[in-house]
């Protein structure tokens, strides 16, 4: 599990989003209860990667019955759809809550440094994902290529003798 939020912790830590500095700034009074602390989600991120399909749903659910306005709320929600085995549309949807997060002035600057890179996270994903499939696309045109070279060359070297 380490390794695949490696890169993720690297960007939070080369943004300038450390624990340390994020506890000793964190004032109290200035987060409404609505929102979450950069800890909670920090283990958001963690935590959904793992989940059963069953566990996925149940977890859907509980997020369904609280008020969509909550910042709490959408960014656990933009958390679900934003696991490693999510869907291409699952984490545009993510990206989009995300990005309308991002917006709001009731959140700190380290809020907003761990929204944009989670989001840049997201993005990076589906660059990879849609580089992975355009690598297998290639790798089977070079085999159907080889598979019609390796026919033809026997013909064209029988074309080459009879002249």
């Amino acid at each position: 599990m380490i390794k695949r939020f490696m890169p993720l912790l690297m960007l939070l830590m080369l943004g300038g989003c450390t624990y340390p500095a994020v506890k000793q700034s964190a004032v109290p009074d200035a987060i409404p209860s609505d929102n979450p602390t950069v800890e909670e989600m920090l283990g958001c991120l963690a935590a959904n990667d793992h989940l059963s399909a069953q566990q996925l749903r149940h977890k859907q659910q509980a997020l369904e019955k609280q008020p969509a306005r909550a910042l709490r709320s959408r960014f656990e929600r933009a958390c679900l759809l934003g696991r490693s085995n999510a869907s291409d549309a699952e984490l545009v949807q993510a990206q989009q809550i995300l990005e309308t997060l991002e917006q709001e002035q009731r959140l700190d600057i380290q809020h907003k440094q761990l929204i944009g890179l989670y989001t840049e996270h997201l993005r990076l994903v589906q660059r990879l994902r849609q580089q992975q499939r355009e690598t297998r696309e290639y790798k089977t045109k070079i085999e159907l290529l080889k598979g019609l070279e390796e026919e033809l060359e026997p013909g064209a070297v029988k074309q080459e003798q009879t002249p």
